[in-house]
């Protein structure tokens, strides 16, 4: 991970990297996995379509795969979380959130 200088984490992200809290990190297999997604916008001025899949263990938030494209329609976006393996399920927990969409990483 590298910050820009002048990026608006870039201080943070130094002092993270300072203190061992960036890593590599492994998915739990009995734990759901979250993607957190950032429309962007349309035109040629555009952000980025971004997507962070994350996994909650205990107090950590771990980041566990980042996508970023512009000017792609939704389709494509879809496909890359499949071409990685998300699956989106929806568990019957009294945990799940109705309108939250929960994906799992299919194993082997």
């Amino acid at each position: 991970m590298r910050a820009f200088e002048g990026a608006y984490f870039a201080e943070m992200l130094t002092q993270a990297r300072k203190e061992g809290r960036i890593g590599k990190v492994s998915a739990d297999p009995l734990l759901a996995l979250r993607a957190f997604i950032d429309i962007g916008g349309s035109g040629a001025t555009a952000d980025a379509f971004t997507i962070w899949v994350t996994q909650w263990i205990g107090s950590e938030i771990r980041i566990l795969d980042y996508y970023e494209s512009v000017g792609q329609v939704l389709a494509f976006h879809v496909n890359w979380l499949r071409s990685r393996g998300y699956r989106l399920y929806q568990p019957q927990a009294p945990w799940a959130w109705p309108r939250t969409l929960y994906w799992r990483k299919t194993m082997g």
